[in-house]
Order: structure tokens, then C-alpha cells, then sequence
């Protein structure tokens, strides 16, 4: 039997615009999902919100001219640097045209906001969760691509860290370094020209399919590898957009057909907190010393907009106590955590709970006592507050830190 094999190509104009699918196919735009979220203090269509700025073209998901994307990108330039770059450099992958056109939309910073939390809380897996595990892939896998891709331009911004980000690490790589003993020339490229490259394959991928093929190819020499354009029928299922952020609903059909977008904007649903008692603690600014432990917080590069941080919590070796049988399904620690900004807007919140089987081993580092965000940088308040499970005893800590900015970190390279 044939297998069918699929192509990774792309085309210059869908680089361009970023019309990408998201990492996960599993986050969501179910009906089910959508119930769960408040009713909008704001609903507008598209016809309202164009009143706002007369000067954009309506609001659509399908192509638009060049007068129209020069009217865009002058409006993109026109908005505070965070916001513009969050647009092109943050979520360039993800965002759907017809997103970009609603958030242009806006009328102040506080409705941007509340469109940004919206858009990562549309896309969690489970909105239950005070952690976003969507949001916080996402922003791993920009880190990484930082880390192994970059060249000339950022990792995220090379075809390797584009692909890489989408859909995630291949199933396997076949590289070809330049000056490799056994070197041979990529199917369909010049045999007298001396190039590396590699091929991605992905056994499958959601609403590609099976045996996907990405070849990238490094003519330059410069270690900025560029994915072959090939041209195959199904080269738009690779960079679909499948999630939008705004409920769009078509009324009718045809040249007549009318777009509504809808803009959620209010409070959103928060998720649900386990230890209310450690949070009681952090919100009332309380301190306690009964619990000892140490904190570390590492930054890694992500985007001119965004930073991430990994805040690290290890609770020395000599309390951690080894359970009797009486104990063992209370023993353990529970962790909160809350980062929030000089006017008292929570940026992050985490919890976790460790438990300890033998009091020899070493913790430190463990991804249970661990927690990464994305934050823009300046100044922030880090919360957090320990309890041992078994007798109650807290510890908590309030720590003043600052993000710094892309230019400020480098990468592993």
C-alpha cells in the first residue's frame, strides 16, 4: 500500500502574514467552552466598532487588498511598542487577521488588556485552571527556538523556530552539516551547490495528516535555515487558522454576507484556587517564618514584548521529614505563588504540591517545585507562601524583583 506523504512548504505571503494553526488543535473554540465564560460587558459588531476608527477597513478574516494592509500596518505602528509587539512578535503565529483587526479596534489600554487575557483564556485547556498550559508552551517553545535556531534574526523568527513553536519538537531530524563525510544533496536542489540541511518529519500532525515532511535548507551558510517552498494541494492545511478569538458569525452568504465580530470585554473567569489559606495569607501581606525556604527566579529570552521567568522554590533538606504511615497521605508541602504588578494587578499565579518520599533525595530543580511565566519587563511583587501538609506550619515570603528586557539577556548560543 502507497503512503501518502505530506510536504511542509510555505509561501512567502503566508510567512508574511502569519496566517498559522496554533500549537495545540486540543485548546478548544467548542460551544461547550465558550458557556463558561461570563456574559460580555461590551458586545459590538463590526459595524459599531468601525465608528472608532473610520480610517480600517472592516473587519474580515479573508484577504485584503494593499491599500488595506497599508492602512493596517500605519495603525499597528501607531499603538504603544508593548501592544505592537505583542501583535507581531508574541502571537504573530496564532492571531487571525480578523483578531488583529478587532484589537485596532480598541479604545484604551485597559480593553487591550482584558483582549489579551481573552485570547490566551479562549485557548486553555482547561479554564478551570489557575495555569494556562497553552499560554505557557507557547512561550517554552519560543525560549527554545531562541536557544537552538537563532542566526542572523531571533530563533523565533527563523523557519525552523516557526515550525518548532506550531507544532512542536519532530519525530525525527535527518541533518545534513555541510561538511559531513557523507553529505549528499537535498532531493530537487542543485547537485553542484554545497549547502546543510535538514528534514523534519512528523508522523502526524492535526488537520495535516500523516507522514509530514518539513526540509529546511541553509544556502547561506549562516546557520539560518529556510523552509523549502514546495508546491503542494495541501500547503494551506499547514498554516490554517483555526482558532479565533472573537465569535465570528456570518449572516447569509455570498458577496452580501455580513461579518459580526463580537469583543468580550469585563472580567473573566479565574480559576479555582486549592489553597485558599496560603492565598488569604499572600493577599493580607502576612510573613511567616515556620517553614523555611529558598527562592531563585532565572530569565530566559522570548520576545521584545515578553520575558519569561522561571521561579524556582527549594525547601531545604534538613525539613524534609520522612512520613509514618499515620502521615503519609498528609505529608508533603503545598506551594502558592503570586507575581503581580506595582498597581497590584496579579501577572501570574501557581500552585503545586510536593511530596517527599525519602528525605536523602534532592528536590532542587524539580518541575513540581518550578513555575514559568511570561511577563513583560519591569518591576514586579513575587508571593509566596509553603505550608507543610502535615502540621500546618507556613512559611511566606514577599520579594520585589525586576524583568529585564530582550536586549538585556542572551541565548545558549
Amino acid at each position: 500500500m502507497e503512503i501518502k506523504r505530506n510536504v511542509c512548504s510555505v509561501y512567502g505571503a503566508i510567512l508574511f502574514c502569519g496566517l498559522v494553526c496554533p500549537l495545540f488543535a486540543a485548546a478548544q473554540e467548542s460551544d461547550s467552552a465558550s458557556t463558561k465564560n461570563p456574559a460580555p460587558v461590551i458586545a459590538q459588531d463590526a459595524t459599531q466598532i468601525a465608528s472608532k476608527t473610520t480610517e480600517l477597513p472592516p473587519c474580515s478574516n479573508g484577504p485584503i487588498g494593499e491599500a488595506a494592509k497599508e492602512q493596517r500596518r500605519k495603525a499597528i505602528a501607531s499603538i504603544a511598542p508593548n501592544y505592537r509587539t505583542w501583535l507581531t512578535e508574541d502571537v504573530t503565529y496564532l492571531i487571525t487577521p480578523g483578531d488583529i483587526c478587532v484589537f485596532l479596534r480598541l479604545g484604551s489600554d485597559a480593553e487591550r488588556e482584558q483582549f489579551i487575557e481573552s485570547f490566551w483564556l479562549r485557548r486553555a485547556p482547561d479554564p478551570e485552571s489557575i495555569e494556562n498550559t497553552y499560554k505557557q508552551e507557547h512561550y517554552r517553545r519560543i525560549v527554545l527556538a531562541n536557544e537552538r535556531f537563532a542566526a542572523d534574526v531571533p530563533g523565533w523568527k527563523t523557519d525552523r523556530g516557526r515550525v518548532y513553536i506550531l507544532y512542536g519538537p519532530p519525530d525525527e531530524v535527518d541533518s545534513h552539516p555541510v561538511n559531513d563525510s557523507s553529505w549528499q544533496a537535498l532531493e530537487g536542489e542543485p547537485r553542484g551547490a554545497k549547502y546543510s540541511w535538514e528534514e523534519w518529519h512528523y508522523n502526524y500532525l492535526d488537520f495535516v495528516g500523516e507522514n509530514v515532511d518539513c526540509d529546511f535548507v541553509d544556502a547561506g551558510g549562516a546557520g539560518n535555515y529556510h523552509l523549502r517552498a514546495v508546491q503542494q494541494d495541501n500547503v494551506a492545511l499547514l498554516f490554517l487558522p483555526v482558532h479565533f478569538l472573537g465569535d465570528v458569525r456570518s449572516a447569509g452568504a455570498g458577496p452580501g454576507a455580513q461579518e459580526q465580530i463580537e469583543i468580550y470585554v469585563g472580567a473573566q473567569p479565574t480559576g479555582k484556587v486549592k489553597y485558599k489559606d496560603l492565598e488569604a495569607l499572600v493577599t493580607a501581606h502576612i510573613i511567616r517564618a515556620q517553614v523555611r525556604f529558598d527562592q531563585r527566579i532565572e530569565y530566559a529570552q522570548a520576545t521584545h514584548a515578553s520575558t519569561v521567568a522561571t521561579i524556582s522554590v527549594n525547601i531545604p533538606r534538613d525539613q524534609l521529614n520522612t512520613p509514618n504511615k499515620e502521615q503519609e497521605s498528609t505529608s508533603g508541602y503545598a506551594i502558592y505563588g503570586r507575581v503581580t504588578n506595582p498597581t497590584g494587578r496579579i501577572a501570574y499565579t501557581f500552585e503545586r504540591t510536593v511530596k517527599f518520599a525519602e528525605p536523602e533525595e534532592s528536590h532542587h530543580g524539580s518541575p513540581n517545585q518550578e513555575a514559568m511565566l511570561a511577563l513583560e519587563p519591569g518591576p514586579y511583587d513575587l508571593a509566596i507562601a509553603v505550608k507543610d501538609i502535615s502540621n500546618g506550619k507556613v512559611g511566606v515570603t514577599h520579594t520585589k524583583f525586576e524583568v529585564p528586557r530582550f536586549e538585556e539577556l542572551t541565548t545558549g548560543n
